[in-house]
């Protein structure tokens, strides 16, 4: 039997031996999404109302301002980002390079606000602790947490 389901993440092999993972990610958590939403929606409604005062009514301002709003958010939230892997060399992300050598660790930290859980994956450098990805599902952050461990060349023991 084959497998239906299709990785949350796509691998892309370069001619020097290095992979870039790349993803669907949040620019924020969790426990922001709620807040940004409704923010979103009063700034948007009030923008509309001053805007068409004039013109249109109010049931059309708050339909139209609903729907722009959550069109925003949309676009303001959800982006894609990559990762890419130098096997026994070291990780970049975002315009950032992090040498093996240099990691104390690599975890996932996990958020949940409600129902929701959000997590990003990180590496514990210099007593920083840097993120190399954006907010993911705990499942994908574990899946690129692995990736990142077996391709290290490093054998990192929990303490």
């Amino acid at each position: 039997m084959e497998n239906t389901f299709k990785k949350s993440y796509a691998k892309k092999m370069n001619p020097d031996g290095s992979f870039e993972l790349s993803f669907k990610s949040k620019r924020m958590g969790s426990n922001m999404s709620p807040g940004l939403g409704i923010a979103m929606m009063f700034s948007v409604y009030l923008a509309s109302c001053a805007a068409t005062y004039p013109f249109i009514d109010k049931m059309s301002w708050l339909i139209a301002g609903t729907i722009v709003a959550f069109i925003a958010m949309y676009l303001l939230v959800n982006t894609k980002d990559a990762v890419l892997i130098k096997p026994n060399e070291g990780v970049a992300f975002r315009g950032n390079s992090l040498p093996f050598k240099d990691m104390k660790v690599v975890g996932v930290m996990t958020q949940t606000s409600g129902s929701k859980n959000s997590a990003y994956v990180y590496a514990e450098t210099n007593g920083t602790q840097a993120k190399i990805t954006r907010y993911i599902t705990p499942e994908l952050a574990k899946e690129i947490q692995r990736e990142i461990e077996n391709h290290s060349g490093v054998n990192w023991t929990p303490e």
